[in-house]
Protein backbone atom coordinates (compact mmCIF):
# COMPACT_ATOMS: atom_id res chain seq x y z
CA UNK A 1 0.00 0.00 0.00
CA UNK A 2 2.82 2.38 0.76
CA UNK A 3 4.19 1.98 -2.77
CA UNK A 4 0.87 2.89 -4.36
CA UNK A 5 0.53 5.88 -2.02
CA UNK A 6 4.01 7.03 -2.98
CA UNK A 7 3.24 6.61 -6.67
CA UNK A 8 -0.01 8.52 -6.31
CA UNK A 9 1.72 11.35 -4.46
CA UNK A 10 4.43 11.45 -7.15
CA UNK A 11 1.82 11.51 -9.91
CA UNK A 12 -0.07 14.33 -8.22
CA UNK A 13 3.14 16.32 -7.79
CA UNK A 14 4.11 15.76 -11.43
CA UNK A 15 0.65 16.87 -12.56
CA UNK A 16 0.86 19.99 -10.40
CA UNK A 17 4.30 20.80 -11.80
CA UNK A 18 3.08 20.31 -15.35
CA UNK A 19 0.12 22.61 -14.77
CA UNK A 20 2.40 25.28 -13.32
CA UNK A 21 4.68 25.10 -16.35
CA UNK A 22 1.79 25.26 -18.80
CA UNK A 23 2.54 21.82 -20.21
CA UNK A 24 -1.07 20.76 -19.78
CA UNK A 25 -2.17 23.68 -21.97
CA UNK A 26 0.27 22.61 -24.67
CA UNK A 27 -0.97 19.02 -24.53
CA UNK A 28 -4.60 20.15 -24.71
CA UNK A 29 -3.89 22.49 -27.62
CA UNK A 30 -2.04 19.73 -29.46
CA UNK A 31 -4.87 17.27 -28.89
CA UNK A 32 -7.40 19.79 -30.16
CA UNK A 33 -5.32 20.52 -33.27
CA UNK A 34 -5.02 16.81 -34.05
CA UNK A 35 -8.75 16.36 -33.56
CA UNK A 36 -9.53 19.28 -35.89
CA UNK A 37 -7.11 17.98 -38.52
CA UNK A 38 -8.74 14.57 -38.36
CA UNK A 39 -12.18 16.14 -38.90
CA UNK A 40 -10.87 18.04 -41.93
CA UNK A 41 -9.34 14.85 -43.35
CA UNK A 42 -12.64 13.03 -42.93
CA UNK A 43 -14.54 15.83 -44.66
CA UNK A 44 -12.06 15.76 -47.55
CA UNK A 45 -12.47 12.02 -47.88
CA UNK A 46 -16.25 12.43 -47.91
CA UNK A 47 -15.86 14.99 -50.68
CA UNK A 48 -13.71 12.55 -52.65
CA UNK A 49 -16.40 9.92 -52.33
CA UNK A 50 -18.98 12.36 -53.66
CA UNK A 51 -16.72 13.23 -56.58
CA UNK A 52 -16.23 9.55 -57.35
CA UNK A 53 -19.98 8.94 -57.36
CA UNK A 54 -20.46 11.76 -59.90
CA UNK A 55 -18.02 10.24 -62.41
CA UNK A 56 -20.18 7.22 -63.31
CA UNK A 57 -23.16 9.53 -63.81
CA UNK A 58 -21.20 11.63 -66.29
CA UNK A 59 -20.02 8.55 -68.17
CA UNK A 60 -23.57 7.25 -68.36
CA UNK A 61 -24.80 10.58 -69.71
CA UNK A 62 -22.01 10.58 -72.32
CA UNK A 63 -22.99 7.09 -73.44
CA UNK A 64 -26.61 8.15 -73.79
CA UNK A 65 -25.69 11.18 -75.87
CA UNK A 66 -23.46 9.04 -78.13
CA UNK A 67 -26.26 6.54 -78.57
CA UNK A 68 -28.70 9.31 -79.51
CA UNK A 69 -26.24 10.60 -82.12
CA UNK A 70 -26.00 7.12 -83.62
CA UNK A 71 -29.77 6.72 -83.87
Amino acid sequence: MADSDNLLAELNQTTDDAEKEGIIDVVNATSEAIENETEVDLKEKDGDEEAKSEKPKKKKEQRKSRFKKMV
